[in-house]
């Protein structure tokens, strides 16, 4: 006998942030896969890839209609205006679009 399957929809929703990467000649929306793989397996539900267009995203839509919210490590860092400091150097790389859809998602 199969394992039964659980109802599609049924599964949580999870919200998964990305990063904004170019890539010649595009920018992508890039999440990497272990995240999404913790979603699915770990979590068991329905990743969805979050895209960082900053305030072109709804912000308190996308939250009512998610179960979850899974806010991915990135390469870049938060640019350091956004906690009070001056930029150099020895923080970059920075990814303003991801800071900008990211950061209010969590405040």
């Amino acid at each position: 006998m199969e394992p039964t399957r659980p109802d599609p929809s049924m599964l949580p929703l999870i919200a998964v942030t990305s990063d904004l990467k170019h890539v010649e000649p595009y920018d992508w929306h890039a999440t990497p896969s272990p995240y999404i793989d913790a979603v699915v397996a770990a979590a068991g539900g329905l990743p969805v890839i979050v895209p960082s267009v900053g305030e072109a995203l709804d912000i308190d839509t996308l939250l009512d209609r998610v179960d979850g919210v899974l806010v991915t490590g990135s390469r870049s860092n938060v640019h350091p205006s956004h906690y009070g400091a001056k930029a150099t150097k020895d923080h970059e790389p920075f990814d303003p679009a991801r800071d900008a859809t990211t950061l209010p998602l969590i405040r």
